[in-house]
């Protein structure tokens, strides 16, 4: 895999096809239910080649909360990377094109999470997965994380894995 290029075309499909599928798991908080959205992040992960070592948490009933590792060469501190699920509910009749529905017109890919924060994780994605293939060894180990329950407040996320043992901690 090292050494190989992607042109910006492959790379700009690319993102537009992973935005398009991650924005159509409804992942309305309340309830959330983001553990679909968690198990198809795993599994990109893995089958991008990015990291083998990839759990998901069920912070409660239905909520996923993803951890991927990226070993470091030097034993430092790891940066984490983090992004949320879930998003604030939507009026279709508000839209152009259904909130869940991933379309790709007008030169956008509409959906909900798009924006906020959706969008993040598939940067992340897509930026751990090239500068893998360029070769890069990080200094210190890379942690991405995509937690759940963010949009009303977090106690069934990021409060929840601090509290339990969905440690942030390099392993």
């Amino acid at each position: 895999m090292p050494n190989s290029t992607v042109d910006d075309e492959t790379l700009r499909q690319d993102a537009v096809a992973t935005m398009s599928r991650y924005v159509q798991f409804d992942t309305t908080n309340p309830p959330g239910n983001e553990m679909p959205a968690a198990q198809w992040l795993r599994d990109q992960l893995i089958q991008r080649g990015i990291t083998q070592d990839v759990t998901v948490h069920e912070t409660a009933h239905g909520r996923g909360l993803v951890l991927a590792r990226i070993p470091g060469s030097q034993q430092q501190k790891p940066l984490l990377i983090n992004h949320h699920m879930d998003v604030v509910a939507a009026d279709p009749s508000h839209w152009t094109h259904p909130p869940f529905s991933g379309a790709i017109a007008d030169g956008f890919v509409w959906g909900r999470g798009t924006l906020d924060t959706k969008c993040l994780g598939v940067v992340f994605l897509l930026a751990l997965e090239s500068l893998l293939r360029e070769g890069v060894q990080f200094r210190r180990p890379i942690i991405f994380s995509a937690v759940p329950d963010e949009e009303t407040g977090g106690s069934q996320g990021m409060k929840a894995a601090a509290a339990s043992k969905a440690s942030l901690a390099p392993k």
